[in-house]
């Protein structure tokens, strides 16, 4: 799916589940962009719903495309469902 970037010559898109997130920065911009992002992994305990946090940040060159990962751990069994809270390119 795609995400915000923050800039208009910046593109993403990532792919989520699991307690993971792959996002793909493709940087049309002149100049290279350094970006941070995160995500949020819902979980299921036998007390309730938890959320958990992970992220990831790179330096992604001008005119080229770079991927950053993250994965999270739940505390007992899998994530389920996991998104890009927070994706920022400056």
């Amino acid at each position: 799916m795609p995400v915000d970037t923050g800039k208009d010559c910046a593109k993403a898109t990532a792919r989520c589940g699991g307690g993971a997130c792959d996002v793909t920065v493709t940087n049309d911009c002149a100049d290279p962009v350094r970006c941070t992002f995160e995500l949020t992994a819902s979980c299921e305990t036998q007390t309730g719903a938890i959320s958990v946090n992970g992220g990831d940040r790179g330096l992604v060159g001008a005119h080229s495309a770079s991927d950053l990962a993250a994965q999270t751990s739940c505390p007992e069994g899998p994530a389920s469902h996991t998104e890009v809270s927070k994706l920022v390119c400056k």
